[in-house]
């Protein structure tokens, strides 16, 4: 009778082991099939574990791989990133070998005209859109049977960016990377706000010749234009809306800014206005005082937030000079750059787009 009791423990003891390794080798081969996230659009794609190929589709989504120091990846980029003028946007500035690769799209928003057959070609582990239509997106994993990871990185909402740092730092091995870079952009937003908390005295100010879906001349603003919202600035088109977005030159008389800041990307437009228009920007009381100032385009194919940041300090240097008197904006920039772009661009910058801090001297 003992015998066959024991008889029977052992025979449960090896199925239930048998199981165990079953289970085992199942959960296994589920793992080696890759990892399961949910993109900002809410789908649930499944990326292999060890990404080694990559290409990205739409504004920004080459933007965030150059932020994670992920280019080795990049094995093909679109028309927009090749043939563009690069000094606009920084991530392509500081990598020129990417214009080599093969194209895989023309590029732009919403619609980038995927080439699906080269992409097929270029055998890549994962596609990463940012800014790209559903549409687009589900017809070419359809289409190539090769995952889409979605990104909205908005700068309207920083936590929408870390989202997206994040969720392409997961899928490109690059998590330890994106929580540095979130932690400095941190680190940065409160030294930003510590040094203009309690300011007396908030001027006026108005950013003009903003840059959006093209470009637009002195009367193209924002109501929430980041480095003033971070700077806590008097923005005088804050009471106009949120978003870039166009409004009447009455309306720029009428607020009468103290302080004005152009976009260098539109300055000729605005500049060639001027020349025409001198009456009108000299009742501006910013003109009148020559409190005409540059900044660089945050801007260009989606946000470049490093540049969102320069133009933080360039600002605050102007508006509050004895708060950010430390503060060497060629040293500064260099280091923004740096860190998120991997080289220090300050002085290639300010020969295409001209020096930060310095009034334009565009009084008529």
């Amino acid at each position: 009778m003992k015998r066959g009791i024991f008889a029977i423990s052992i025979a449960l003891i090896v199925v239930l082991a048998g199981i165990v390794v079953y289970y085992s080798m199942s959960n296994e081969k589920s793992s080696m099939r890759g990892i399961t996230i949910i993109d900002m659009a809410g789908r649930e794609v499944t990326v292999p574990k060890n990404v080694q190929r990559v290409i990205c589709l739409g504004p920004s989504a080459l933007r965030i791989v150059v932020y994670l120091n992920a280019t080795d990846l990049v094995v093909g980029v679109e028309d927009a990133e090749k043939y563009w003028d690069i000094t606009g946007r920084p991530y392509r500035l500081a990598h020129p070998e990417l214009a080599n690769l093969t194209s895989i799209a023309r590029g732009g928003p919403d619609n980038p005209t995927p080439y699906a057959e080269e992409i097929v070609k270029l055998k890549p582990d994962v596609i990463i859109a940012s800014f790209v239509s559903l549409d687009v997106v589900n017809n070419l994993q359809e289409q190539t049977g090769i995952p889409v990871v979605v990104l909205w990185p908005s700068s309207d909402d920083l936590n929408k960016f870390f989202e997206a740092l994040r969720i392409a730092g997961k899928v490109l091995n690059r998590e330890r990377r994106a929580e540095d870079l979130i932690k400095y952009i941190n680190d940065i937003i409160q030294d930003i706000k510590s040094r203009v908390k309690g300011v007396s005295y908030r001027p006026s100010v108005y950013v003009g010749g903003l840059a959006y879906k093209g470009a637009h001349g002195f009367e193209s603003t924002s109501g929430n234009y980041l480095p003033f919202v971070l700077l806590n600035a008097n923005n005088v088109a804050s009471s106009a809306g949120n978003g870039t977005f166009l409004v009447n030159k009455e309306q720029i008389f009428l607020w009468n800014p103290e302080y004005v800041f152009i976009d260098a990307l539109n300055l000729n437009l605005v500049m060639n206005d001027i020349m025409k228009n001198p009456e009108f920007y000299n009742a501006i009381k910013a003109f009148s005082d020559n409190h005409v100032y540059l900044v660089w385009p945050n801007n260009f194919y989606g946000t470049n937030l490093e540049i969102v940041f320069i133009n933080c300090y360039a600002i605050g240097k102007v508006l509050y000079p004895n708060r950010f008197s430390d503060v060497n904006i060629r040293e500064k920039a260099n280091e923004i750059l740096e860190r998120f772009v991997g080289r220090p661009l300050y002085d290639i910058l300010a020969a295409k787009f001209g020096s930060l801090v310095e009034p334009l001297g565009v009084q008529r």
